[in-house]
């Protein structure tokens, strides 16, 4: 562990580190037509089946910009109770951003990175339970910018924290160059229970904090990276690597890291709240080395896709996802995540819709959470999505 330490301390000398939004998932509002809809259809959650009647309104006031879900459920299943997981009133996304001095953004929040990875990775606030959004599943993600400090704050429903901050050096202290500074905590106040969808998930509290130091020497285009993380009470990790972006239409990055017993990468995740942890069973049980590489690409505007493999000293990870807009009528997204564990138990869910040039389309959500003797629990809603732009001219 020690010469590996070494080895990367004299990388950091050499290339020092960097920031990234990382991660590979994506949502189905990204690809889908615009305007105000409704639902009409089946949920099931658990063992239970409901009939759903919901609205989806946007509003918009000045620079701020409100998403709510406004849902009936009417139980199928004789004696079924409410679980959990159905909202009658949700906040789907709320965002107001003024030029790049503060903003702010709620509602399930996906792909957030405190940092550059190591510590927490693409992070998905909803990504427990049905395909269902509830308020359960909502989270706030601020930032304000004073002059060359940068503020963000994270802050969920299931009382998860997290802060961080970035610091542009003058060029004239490095040699000219441009650094920058960072620096993460986070913090789960209560853990995970959820028996919400079937499968019980549990994780149990835990904080941790990273450090790093990022050299944008090719502006958007090449920034390698050092950084350091550390689960507190249970083990380090240190990594080092670059990433940049290509125009609009791709963008990657590649890293080495060195991972200390009881560590686990990545631990704030995109499965955090659908998959269980136990730092006993599922953290790394020795030191090892792995390489982790990523790429995301837009397809002509029609479409986007993305894979992030890793590699640990033999325990091999992939994650990939796939969206597109409408083709022969049809858009979707698919998101298939492998995290890091002892035991990796996949976690796939896709959205489809189906334009039919009627005041409604049809829309499917799936989910599964594998387990692991291969077998897995699944979540699914289907029915039709009201188009109020199409529906309203149809009833004159």
């Amino acid at each position: 562990m020690q010469k590996r330490v070494l080895i990367l301390t004299a990388v950091f000398v050499w290339m020092l580190s960097w920031s990234v939004n990382a991660g590979v998932r994506y949502d189905i509002a990204d690809f889908e037509s615009a305007g105000p809809k409704g639902d009409v259809g089946v949920v099931s959650v658990g063992d239970a089946t409901f009939f759903k009647l919901g609205l989806s309104p946007d509003l918009k006031l000045g620079g701020l910009e409100l998403g709510l879900g406004l849902n009936l459920y009417v139980p199928i299943t004789d004696g079924a109770d409410y679980p959990s997981d159905l909202s009658f009133l949700s906040l789907r996304h709320i965002g107001y951003t003024h030029k790049d001095l503060f903003g702010i953004k709620g509602g399930r929040l996906t792909g957030v990175n405190l940092g550059h990875g190591l510590l927490m990775d693409n992070f998905d606030t909803g990504s427990g339970g049905s395909a269902e959004m509830s308020m359960d599943k909502a989270g706030v993600l601020a930032f304000a910018r004073l002059g060359s400090l940068k503020i963000h704050t994270l802050a969920t429903a299931q009382a998860l924290y997290g802060v961080r901050t970035t610091l542009r050096l003058p060029e004239s202290l490095v040699l000219g160059m441009p650094v920058e500074v960072g620096a993460s905590y986070i913090t789960d106040q209560e853990g995970v229970g959820d028996s919400s969808d079937s499968t019980s998930v549990t994780r149990v509290k835990q904080d941790g904090y990273s450090a790093d130091v990022s050299l944008p020497i090719g502006g958007k285009l090449f920034t390698p990276y050092v950084e350091y993380a550390n689960l507190v009470d249970q083990g380090t990790g240190l990594s080092a690597g670059f990433y940049g972006k290509l125009g609009s239409k791709f963008d990657y990055r590649a890293a080495y890291r060195v991972l200390e017993k009881g560590f686990a990468p990545g631990y704030f995740n995109q499965a955090y709240y659908a998959q269980s942890f136990d730092f006993e069973t599922d953290a790394l049980k020795e030191d090892v080395a792995g390489i982790l590489a990523q790429v995301n690409a837009d397809l002509m505007g029609v479409a986007k896709a993305g894979a992030m493999y890793e590699n640990y000293s033999g325990t091999q990870l992939l994650t990939w996802a796939l969206g597109w807009k409408r083709i022969q009528n049809v858009a979707g997204v698919v998101n298939y995540t492998q995290t890091f564990q002892e035991e990796v138990n996949p976690v796939a869910d896709a959205t489809l819709i189906y334009y039919t040039h009627k005041p409604f389309d049809v829309i499917i959500n799936v989910k599964r959470v594998y387990q692991d003797d291969g077998s897995f629990t699944e979540s699914y809603n289907s029915g039709f999505r009201l188009n109020l732009d199409r529906l309203v001219p149809s009833i004159f």
